[in-house]
């Protein structure tokens, strides 16, 4: 199976995760009429939730190459990878903010723990967003980068999430 599908800002190219075998998950690339598939990653485990940085040139992803997951960023040009976070706790959803200076992404605390964490987009200054129980989780920046909008599945909430907006 295909999952986690991202268009490239200049709406020629597809990324996204595919399973290539038993818990393994890789990154690919094709053009949006499904032609030229080129398999990007090819590390144990799972490589999954690609999403391009605003200008096409690199993707954020999540892997857990190292055993849990992190936030990875990819440099498209090289193929060159360069690992963000490194928590004991797994790191997943990235989101680029609009002009490319951060990423958002979600830090799992255990079973129905979820908060929402930004960093500059080389993996410094990482800041905790979100701080209720339950989860917060697939953040998006708004298109001025002035917003945060996410899923969150509170206690009140359960057992479906809302959507919520923050100053980002």
């Amino acid at each position: 199976p295909d999952d986690h599908a991202d268009l490239s800002p200049d709406g020629r190219k597809i990324a996204f995760a595919r399973r290539d075998g038993f818990q393994e998950w890789e990154l690919y690339l094709m053009d949006v009429n499904g032609s030229n598939q080129t398999r990007l990653t090819f590390s144990p485990g799972l490589d999954i939730e690609p999403v391009f940085s605003p200008d096409g040139t690199k993707l954020a992803f999540a892997s857990a190459r190292f055993g849990q997951l992190d936030i990875f960023v990819m440099t498209l040009a090289t193929g060159g990878v360069t690992r963000l976070t490194n928590n004991s706790l797994d790191e997943v959803e990235p989101a680029w903010s609009p002009d490319g200076t951060k990423i958002a992404f979600s830090r799992v605390f255990g079973r129905g723990e979820k908060d929402i964490f930004v960093m500059n987009a080389n993996g410094s200054n990482q800041n905790r967003l979100t701080f209720a129980a339950g989860e917060d989780h697939d953040a998006k920046f708004s298109p001025d980068g002035l917003r945060i909008a996410f899923t969150s599945e509170r206690e009140f909430s359960l057992p479906r999430g809302d959507i919520w907006t923050m100053d980002a």
